[in-house]
């Protein structure tokens, strides 16, 4: 595989994060009765926090604002710490914008690696590898946390491993607890049903659009859709 030509304009991305200093720290797997395309849509978006999140991510992370950046059919998505709020009334010398590198990025088509923690202040480099279980309706997720610039101390290495079980937590009892409720209701569909992604899931609408181009089964155009859901409705 020519990993270059796949990145693209992603690779330059991906070096900021000096990924090749990062140590390997813990693995584990996180299933998911969910299809592995359903299941990638969790990473993709931060409204949800507020509902879904309301202990761990929502007193952290603010609900109603996205930083997403396209790169072909990868992204990168950064969900903004409530911490940033206090940039207001900073110097611009001082807010820390260097901290504030991370977030969600897509490598397409399956994996997820996230540059930060479930709270702010910290860093770690976490993969999240979904791929498809023995039928369509199951995933198996492969995740795995790295200590940017390598372990320091025993102390240091455990706190990573905290971190793993801390984001394990959150993916397994509530992400992947909708997911499997969401997926096994889109299996009871009425034939012909359209699932439409609204603006806030830009990334997911272009994460589908890139597995449907792969595939060879484009998405037909939004208007066409519409016009679809319109009829049905009347």
């Amino acid at each position: 595989m020519d990993i270059d030509a796949h990145l693209g304009d992603f690779g330059p991305q991906l070096e900021l994060l000096e990924l090749d200093k990062a140590e390997r720290v813990k693995d584990g797997v996180l299933p998911v009765a969910s299809n592995w395309k359903f299941a990638l849509d969790t990473y993709g978006e931060g409204y949800h926090f507020a509902a879904l999140h309301k202990q761990t991510l929502a007193p952290y992370f603010r609900s109603d604002i996205t930083v997403y950046d396209q790169f072909g059919p990868h992204h990168r998505v950064l969900f903004v710490a409530r911490d940033l709020e206090t940039w207001a009334g900073r110097d611009e010398e001082d807010w820390g914008v260097d901290d504030a590198l991370g977030g969600i990025h897509y490598i397409f088509p399956n994996t997820i690696l996230f540059a930060g923690s479930v709270s702010p202040g910290k860093r770690y480099y976490t993969t999240f590898r979904h791929f498809s279980g023995e039928t369509p309706g199951e995933t198996v997720t492969y995740k795995t946390i790295y200590a940017p610039g390598g372990v320091k101390t025993a102390e240091h290495r455990k706190e990573v491993e905290d971190a793993w079980d801390a984001t394990a937590h959150v993916v397994r009892t509530e992400d992947y607890v909708v997911s499997a409720e969401g997926y096994r209701n889109l299996r009871h569909l009425p034939p012909g049903s359209t699932v439409i992604y609204g603006r806030q899931e830009v990334s997911l609408q272009n994460v589908h659009k890139s597995i449907a181009e792969a595939i060879g089964m484009p998405l037909p155009p939004v208007a066409a859709k519409r016009a679809k859901f319109q009829e049905a409705a009347e």
